[in-house]
């Protein structure tokens, strides 16, 4: 997955896309309607583009409802400066899968594999609905329920 989303960085790295442009794109896709294949990948390319957004400099990612797997998996921020996520649902699996230096702030979460593999990372939520192995592996990360 992780070569997947390195291709798609590549690809998209001449663009400059701000964080507006990406919340544009997530509300175009009706995830319920999606097959289990295209949430992954709808998840992996959101990621891209807010890697590709992070590296142009820009931060402060906003969405209303994030459906898809791998959402924010294997994002690289700085640790001085974040990436910072804010969304009020996210539904899929894969949350943060391998990110480092990322911060996710989200009124309402239901999710399995959360923060997997992930380093110094904080997640902050409201609600959680359900989460096995929340946490999993992950290193100096904190997370805050409540």
């Amino acid at each position: 997955m992780e070569t997947l989303f390195v291709k798609n960085q590549e690809l998209l790295q001449s663009y400059l896309i701000k964080p507006a442009q990406i919340k544009k794109f997530n509300k175009k896709f009706d995830a319920e309607e999606l097959i289990e294949v295209k949430r992954r990948c709808l998840g992996v390319f959101i990621s891209s583009l807010i890697q590709v957004s992070y590296n142009q400099g820009f931060n402060d990612f906003e969405f209303e409802q994030v459906d898809a797997d791998y959402f924010g998996a294997f994002l690289k921020g700085k640790k001085d400066n974040p990436i910072r996520i804010k969304a009020k649902k996210v539904w899929g699996d894969e949350l943060l899968h391998g990110a480092k230096y990322c911060s996710l702030i989200a009124k309402e979460l239901n999710t399995i594999y959360t923060l997997q593999d992930a380093v110094s990372c904080s997640l902050q939520t409201e609600y959680f609905i359900s989460s096995e192995y929340l946490g999993y592996c992950c290193k100096d990360c904190v997370i805050k329920i409540g």
